[in-house]
């Protein structure tokens, strides 16, 4: 019998498209299917040359390497044939090609899924994740993906602030009648947390930019995606361990950086969900943790009856 894609398949594809590499188990939270069936199916999806596995150890886990997913040159002409992607996007745009960091990329693709399991267990709740490597957003004139931002710092001369999000995350909350915008910056400790050359890529200048871009409002150029006004946003930093969250949390104290950002660890995120009391809000460690869902925050016994499913 000839192969032939199915709806699943499109939809899978999709998703590798959209996240850009993915696991099998990103995959079955996903599409909420069994691992078994989804293993097959990609296997067939990567005999037929659609699909690339490559293997690589994530992090410090143990056990075999994990199977990494993404799209070839016909998975993505596949998905143009059948207009559910721009016939005009490259098809590096779709692809592993170009990904600087793949740890980088997984960790910020676990955030991203565990946003779809927070929508799941309260289903108030909606998200909308934007991503500057999504084949889906159109981008500038200019090439620069849709979530990058540009603002005008000088006038006199011209000077313009420049930098590209991890991503922004809008969640709203049919009950409350409220939206929340949030920008992600994942932190995988490579980056110096203050440098003394002004304008440099350390964690200090980021939240410098973020600084500026809250003052001057150019986070309105969302409302229209999110359907929703927006007043403001949060600054998310997720970081890749515990002694980088602590270490990032200092900075914050030590440059009186505003409560508007919020840090969090992987693991903790992993172990109890995106949405659980796992933010530190203004770098302030002897507070409490919060929650991004604040008050909204589900009840505990729900958080552990999907502790099961968490990837």
């Amino acid at each position: 019998m000839a192969f032939r894609l199915n709806s699943r398949d499109y939809e899978i594809m999709g998703s590798v498209a959209e996240y850009r590499i993915l696991t099998v188990r990103h995959i079955t939270t996903l599409h909420q299917r069994n691992t078994r069936a989804v293993r097959r199916r990609l296997q067939a999806l990567r005999g037929h040359g659609l699909i690339r596995v490559d293997t690589h150890v994530l992090g410090d886990r143990r056990g075999r390497p994990e199977g990494l997913l993404s799209l070839c040159e016909a998975g993505v002409e596949a998905l143009q044939e059948s207009h559910l992607l721009p016939p005009d996007v490259p098809t590096e745009h779709a692809t592993a090609q170009g990904i600087g960091s793949v740890p980088h990329l997984l960790l910020t693709n676990d955030f991203r899924i565990q946003l779809v399991q927070m929508e799941r267990l309260v289903p108030a709740v909606t998200t909308r994740f934007l991503s500057p490597l999504s084949p889906f957003l159109t981008r500038s004139a200019d090439n620069q993906p849709f979530v990058h931002e540009r603002i005008q710092v000088d006038q006199a001369t011209g000077r313009c602030l420049e930098f590209t999000p991890d991503g922004v995350v809008a969640i709203t909350h049919s009950e409350a009648g409220k939206t929340l915008l949030f920008f992600l910056e994942v932190d995988m400790g490579t980056e110096t947390l203050v440098s003394r050359r002004p304008g440099g890529q350390d964690v200090h200048q980021k939240i410098l930019n973020y600084q500026t871009l809250y003052r001057s409002q150019a986070c309105r150029r969302y409302q229209q995606l999110v359907g929703a006004q927006l007043r403001g946003f949060r600054l998310l930093i997720l970081a890749n361990s515990e002694s980088r969250s602590a270490a990032i949390c200092r900075l914050i104290r030590d440059t009186g950086s505003p409560e508007f950002v919020l840090v969090a660890q992987h693991h903790r995120m992993q172990s109890s969900g995106v949405w659980a009391e796992i933010w530190t809000a203004g770098g302030l460690t002897e507070a409490p943790p919060i929650s991004i869902l604040g008050s909204r925050m589900p009840r505990p016994a729900l958080c552990r009856a999907t502790r099961t499913r968490q990837i």
